[in-house]
């Protein structure tokens, strides 16, 4: 078992950026540690185990953090950020009626002129396109607005 002070100052001369986790992605961690320790025939799962699928986890959390894949989920963004991103899905939804059909470059370049960073605007859209907000059409040229 570690010490308990060794851990933490361990810890603390990593500054490591803290990761929120939820109760579905805690017991995902304890599933993995159980896999782990049964591939190597373990009846139980060791400290190694759970270090492995703790770095699984957060490998797999930044990089999809870092990919735009966690855009819109509440905890992974700064609040300033969630505020603007939900600013930004507020009025693409009042300005794209269901049914049209609107260029993805106009949208970025209004929002772009509103000095809205056009890296989080493309965030946005790309999170209504994996919602089935908006799907592509004519080559990723248009959005068209189903819901």
């Amino acid at each position: 078992m570690r010490n308990p002070e060794n851990h933490e100052n361990h810890h603390k001369s990593k500054k490591m950026p803290m990761i929120p986790i939820t109760i579905r992605q805690l017991e995902a961690i304890i599933r993995m540690s159980e896999a782990l320790a049964k591939m190597e025939l373990q009846p139980f799962a060791l400290e190694r185990h759970v270090d492995e699928a703790i770095r699984l986890f957060r490998v797999s959390t930044l990089a999809a953090a870092e990919s735009g894949e966690l855009a819109g989920i509440e905890g992974f963004m700064s609040n300033t950020d969630q505020s603007t991103f939900n600013r930004i899905e507020n009025q693409l939804r009042k300005r794209f009626a269901i049914g049209t059909y609107v260029s993805e470059d106009l949208i970025v370049n209004e929002f772009v002129k509103q000095a809205y960073d056009e890296s989080i605007v493309k965030k946005v859209i790309g999170y209504c396109v994996r919602r089935g907000l908006m799907i592509y059409k004519y080559q990723r040229k248009m959005l068209y607005r189903v819901k």
